[in-house]
């Protein structure tokens, strides 16, 4: 249900309550790990998406209607939403993108760009603020379970593998630092096959202290939670010289007690 576009706790009620056939909220929470608070709100939920009916009466009854019919007629709202979607947001998206950038050049910025802090939520705000960072040098990363990488959509991995492509044609070294234990992970083995393979640099050890990307000398990444849903990682981005010089040492005492990886040993 949660790969149609259920929440889990939509899932786990909705679950519940077709187990029993018909119940109070009172019943569905019995079989679900969804709280009474919560129970009422995730309910009046299904009732919008149309896969339980409400019984008359008191206390109030519900009943999952009839599942072909009610996905069906889910899935065919959803496609016909997101047809829509297509069809309207690219034209919203650059008319309120023209709006944002007009009201942006009437503000005078007066923090200084290279003590900017932000706190990022979710995978594509902190893709949206990478685009704009421009490396020269060098970029450091550290790497550890779970892997980011479980939350990419095929084209996203393509689009990491051109930029780390091109990356290596212009100079740019990449030093990642993984923990042994992400190296059993096959999606990111392949991701460390294409490192190496692009003349990129790959050590591990046993345990590595936290995620992170330093890029250059003058701004970095640091992942601070990070689980199955992408649009809850929670991260912070500085453009602070300071703060990423003393991560820079403490990236490089790691890196130089670390174990080289070659190709031969993936």
């Amino acid at each position: 249900m949660i790969s149609l576009g259920f929440t889990e706790n939509e899932a786990d009620l909705y679950l519940s309550l077709l187990n029993i056939g018909k119940g109070t909220i009172g019943e569905c929470i019995k079989e679900s790990e969804v709280s009474r608070t919560q129970a009422y709100v995730i309910m009046r939920q299904l009732l919008e998406k149309g896969v339980v009916a409400e019984l008359a009466g008191k206390p109030a009854e519900f009943i999952p209607m009839p599942p072909k019919t009610a996905f069906n007629n889910f899935l065919k709202n959803r496609m016909d939403k997101l047809k829509e979607a297509q069809e309207n947001l690219p034209k919203a998206a650059e008319e309120f993108i023209d709006q944002a950038e007009r009201i942006q050049e009437k503000v005078e910025t007066t923090t200084p760009k290279d003590k900017d802090v932000m706190v990022l939520r979710g995978v594509n705000t902190i893709r949206g603020i990478l685009d704009n960072v421009t490396v020269h040098d060098c970029i450091r990363t550290i790497a550890r379970k779970p892997m980011i990488m479980k939350g990419k959509t095929e084209e996203g991995i393509k689009e990491h593998e051109r930029e780390r492509k091109e990356f290596a044609e212009q100079g740019i070294i990449e030093h990642l630092l993984v923990d042994t234990e992400a190296l059993k992970d096959p999606d990111y083995k392949e991701t460390v096959h294409g490192f190496l393979k692009d003349g990129h640099e790959v050590r591990h050890l046993p345990s590595v202290p936290l995620k992170l990307q330093i890029y250059d000398d003058f701004a970095v990444l640091l992942v601070l939670r990070y689980n199955r849903d992408p649009e809850e990682t929670l991260s912070i981005f500085a453009q602070n010289k300071d703060l990423t010089k003393i991560l820079t040492y403490a990236f490089d005492a790691y890196w130089d007690s670390a174990k080289p990886l070659s190709l031969d040993e993936l």
